[in-house]
């Protein structure tokens, strides 16, 4: 269960898009008004486990080679969205504009990160494959729950993680700034981690 954590909580501390969001969100507006975010993509996180624990594995066992397309698609997808986020930075950058966030009511704090994080093919990815390395299909469904709870307590430390770091006042004032340089890094970070998706699969 330890094991079960640690590695699912470091695979939710990569970069993407929820991460940027989170990190976005708590730099400008601080802790307090990411709670909304961060349940949004909690709720995601929900969905996407409980697909894995209770149908989408036997998909995956019965039809291996198109499991490893969707990963390849959606690794794929990943470098996409972060060469979109550093193509965005540079355009700031370029017109000398500063990124300028609105502070969001409750309910479009917890779209954002819902819809975030449900487009985000890593998550459904990177959860089915962390959760079947851990859980055989004819477990029993309390097991299942268990690994559940785990998961959604893995994502919890990680959301608040991001929230803390970047909501607190000193990285509040270093990053506010300079939020297009932060958003580029995470960009590039962004696309190194859909490479190495795409190679671990392909080589699999």
């Amino acid at each position: 269960f330890i094991n079960y954590i640690f590695v699912m909580y470091i695979f939710m501390m990569s970069p993407g898009p929820s991460m940027a969001l989170i990190s976005r969100n708590s730099a400008k507006f601080g802790v307090h008004n990411s709670h909304f975010t961060i349940l949004g993509i909690l709720t995601s996180i929900s969905f996407y486990s409980l697909l894995a624990l209770l149908g989408i594995n036997v998909l995956i066992t019965m039809y291996p080679n198109a499991f490893k397309v969707c990963k390849i698609i959606g690794s794929s997808y990943i470098i996409y969205l972060g060469i979109k986020i550093v193509w965005g930075t540079f355009k700031q950058h370029k017109s000398g504009k500063s990124l300028k966030l609105k502070e969001q009511s409750n309910l479009q704090q917890y779209l954002s990160g819902l819809f975030t994080d449900l487009a985000n093919p890593l998550t459904i990815v990177g959860l089915t494959s962390i959760i079947l390395g851990f859980i055989k299909v004819n477990d029993s469904l309390q097991l299942k729950a268990i690994y559940f709870f785990l998961t959604i307590l893995a994502s919890i430390c990680y959301a608040y993680s991001y929230a803390f770091l970047f909501g607190n006042p000193v990285s509040k004032k270093f990053i506010e700034p300079r939020l297009f340089l932060f958003e580029r890094i995470a960009g590039i970070m962004v696309v190194i981690v859909g490479c190495i998706f795409v190679y671990n699969t392909i080589n699999s």
